[in-house]
């Protein structure tokens, strides 16, 4: 028996409705959904090349929108007839007043109506055109397709990509994405590999109506219309959160919110803007392992919600404060500029100054006190404006005098979320806020150092401690992120999130009793939303699954779905779900489980390799177990228990040496390696070596005790051995076969 697996079975096609293997021997693939979204005004163009004249086409893929778009009784009836037939490759196209009705060969069944053409050639034309017609427009929309589709991941392409930015203008409301997921890859098939299951994580992240683009490279782009910049905000640090999730190493994403090109000549605006979305993805790559940027940030950093006072500024307050032991700083900001004349006439020896849209005031030998009641007064004198006060006051902690008015830019950020007329003082929290937006944009380096500067402030501040554990985990410094959620621990042992992230910490490690205990201790705080609770039952039930502890694996995983919504983790969960059930000897619904996750994640080796491996056990096709578990051996093929469970097909399909290579790798393994000895054991018996048998199965047990899931196996091949005695005759050893 051979492998059924194609040698570039890793060629795929991904949209969010179909997934299938692309294969260029055969025929050109069919349409998907999507493909009559992105590639409509193409189609029209195209049809407009056999039609000399007619108002619009829609493509219909259901009964129910026939009726809104067919005018005439028999053109109705023949489309019914259409949906209600069995084969979905049976095409037809036929003319009805002024409309022509043709079938469009598509994953599920389309019906294209073009309308308002002229009366007069829809009677005229003769039934052969119509036939030649049908043919050449879809060999059309085929190449149209073909040419804006990437190969090696079925996205759309550079290509198409370019042409689209060349239809934006200064005025075009649409945001711009650049997603750049470098891989860790050995060779040019990890790398093919890595690719797949980017587009296939991509493509389940972002919506269908947003187009997606493989630009090559690892490089993926996606354009948003008529978004706003904080919903466009949204979706980029949800695509940077689900693919960290992922197990993505690496992940930048640069953007681009309303086009605006400033060279109104360039020959092509649309290099213009992918130029500019490209310096933010450049920025994003220098802040860490998972970044985003904003070009706005980097064509305008005076408009960043930490940037540092200007220049002019500073100098002149070095002057004003260069002999002050005590003062403070106080930062106005508004939606409307603040004119200084009013607050200098109330406060005749305060020190204002204009820094863009925002007004600093210094305010000699006050403490942050007095500083506070003074700005308070200040901002009910400005009733109805949206004026907030950020403060901050010289000695503070270990700051120096020249670091206090970036302090203040800090404190008017901790302000905002007081909303108007919001006033704050700068301390631990504000810089635990500062830190937060360094993290969200991915500048780990800033957000870790701001954290650090709070802990100064504050040692026993757990939010500060939390955050700085998390920065540690995303930079991979697990031994000191650890230490921090450990020490929140310390301080408060009922601490939610450092329950959690000490949970993760120890999953991780490999410590499953801990991060159990962390887990069930965080599930017991009732206060929370339920998309963290059910985050956190799906780790409880995936360590439950792993530790054995099947029924309370299941009841943990099942409390997913409760919800009417189709979700992330409810996707992730049938993986061990089926796994529970497998553990439990229910392979029926083991095998409907992992059906459930394959079709979720076509690229998860293990539930891939576990599903062949319980189609051998039912006896349900030794063909499709086989594909299976070859397939899930070649996108891991350091995991040693799938390749037992290929070894196992191979010794049921009778390739016995084959089997025993496979095995080679497990007999390295410590926690497998007895049971790669015994499949080694049974292939030499079925192949009829009972001496070699006979030589493994004594080796057994040697060095460690056997497995309690193995002696009833071991006592078995025993007595079959023992009994045949010297009855089985010796074949001639295959060369290379040794394990």
């Amino acid at each position: 028996m051979t492998s059924t697996t194609s040698p570039n079975y890793f060629l795929r096609i991904f949209h969010a409705e179909e997934m299938q293997y692309l294969y260029h021997s055969d025929s050109p693939r069919k349409l998907l959904q999507s493909d009559f979204i992105y590639f409509s005004e193409s189609f029209s163009k195209a049809l407009a090349e056999f039609i000399p004249f007619f108002e619009n086409v829609v493509f219909l893929h259901n009964e129910a929108d026939a009726d809104r778009y067919l005018y005439s009784a028999e053109a109705q009836g023949r489309s019914r007839r259409f949906w209600r037939e069995k084969d979905n490759d049976s095409g037809f196209i036929c003319c009805y007043k002024n409309q022509i009705l043709f079938t469009v060969p598509a994953q599920m069944k389309t019906l294209a109506v073009i309308s308002g053409v002229d009366s007069y050639f829809v009677s005229h034309v003769s039934a052969d055109w119509l036939e030649g017609f049908h043919r050449d427009v879809i060999n059309r929309f085929m190449s149209i397709v073909s040419a804006g589709i990437d190969i090696e991941t079925g996205l759309l392409n550079g290509g198409r990509f370019i042409a689209d930015l060349g239809k934006y203008r200064d005025s075009s409301k649409v945001t711009i994405l650049l997603i750049e997921l470098y891989p860790r890859a050995r060779s040019s098939r990890e790398s093919a590999l890595h690719t797949a299951k980017s587009a296939h994580a991509l493509r389940g992240t972002i919506p269908v109506t947003a187009p997606l683009y493989s630009l090559r490279h690892h490089v993926y782009a996606v354009t948003l219309h008529n978004t706003s910049r904080k919903t466009a905000h949204t979706l980029a640090r949800k695509i940077l959160s689900r693919l960290r999730t992922e197990g993505f190493p690496k992940v930048h994403i640069g953007m681009r919110c309303e086009i605006h090109t400033t060279n109104t000549t360039h020959r092509h605006p649309g290099r213009e803007i992918f130029e500019q979305v490209g310096q933010a993805l450049d920025t994003a790559r220098k802040r860490g392992p998972y970044a985003l940027c904003d070009y706005e940030h980097v064509l305008y950093p005076e408009k960043h919600p930490l940037r540092r006072p200007s220049q002019r500024v500073m100098a002149r307050f070095r002057k004003v404060f260069s002999h002050q032991d005590r003062f403070c700083v106080v930062l106005f900001s508004a939606r409307e500029p603040i004119q200084p004349a009013p607050l200098q006439r109330l406060r005749g020896d305060a020190v204002i100054l204009e820094d863009g849209e925002d007004v600093y005031v210094f305010l000699a030998d006050m403490d942050a006190g007095q500083a506070r009641k003074w700005a308070t007064d200040k901002i009910a004198e400005f009733n109805g404006a949206d004026l907030r006060a950020g403060i901050a006051s010289y000695p503070y902690a270990h700051f120096g005098k020249s670091q206090t008015l970036f302090n203040s830019r800090k404190a008017l950020r901790h302000a905002d979320f007081y909303g108007p007329g919001g006033l704050a003082v700068f301390n631990a929290l504000s810089l635990n806020i500062s830190g937060d937006i360094y993290y969200e944009e991915g500048d780990l380096t800033s957000a870790v150092r701001e954290y650090k500067e709070g802990l100064l402030c504050n040692s026993e501040e757990t939010n500060l401690l939390n955050s700085l554990g998390v920065c540690y985990v995303d930079m991979g410094r697990h031994s000191l992120a650890r230490r921090c959620f450990d020490e929140v621990l310390r301080l408060d042992g009922d601490n939610f999130m450092a329950l959690v992230n000490a949970g993760l910490e120890s999953l991780r490690q490999g410590n499953h009793s801990e991060a159990i205990d962390s887990f069930e201790k965080a599930l017991a705080h009732e206060k929370q939303s339920r998309e963290i609770k059910d985050d956190i039952a799906f780790q409880l039930g995936k360590l439950y699954c792993l530790t054995g502890k099947y029924d309370q694996a299941l009841a943990a995983l099942h409390s997913l779905s409760r919800g009417s919504e189709h979700t992330f983790l409810q996707e992730k969960a049938f993986a061990y779900l089926g796994k529970s059930y497998y553990g439990m000897g229910k392979y029926d619904l083991a095998a409907k489980c992992l059906q459930k996750a394959l079709h979720s994640d076509e690229f998860d080796a293990e539930t891939m390799g576990l599903l062949g491996y319980i189609y051998l056990l039912r006896g349900e096709g030794r063909d499709i177990a086989f594909s299976l578990c070859a397939k899930s051996v070649e996108l891991a093929p350091d995991n040693c228990r799938l390749r037992l469970y290929l070894a196992e097909v191979k010794i049921s399909c009778g390739q016995y040496a084959e089997a025993r290579q496979t095995l080679g790798r497990c007999l390295r393994n410590k926690t497998l390696r007895q049971e790669a000895k015994l499949l080694a054991c049974e292939s030499y018996t079925k192949e009829g070596k009972p001496t070699a048998a006979r030589r493994r199965l004594n080796e057994l047990g040697k060095n460690a005790p056997l497995d309690k899931k193995l002696r009833g196996r071991v006592k078995k091949l025993y007595e079959e051995l023992h009994g045949a005695g010297g009855k089985h005759r010796e074949k001639k050893a295959d060369p290379g076969t040794k394990v």
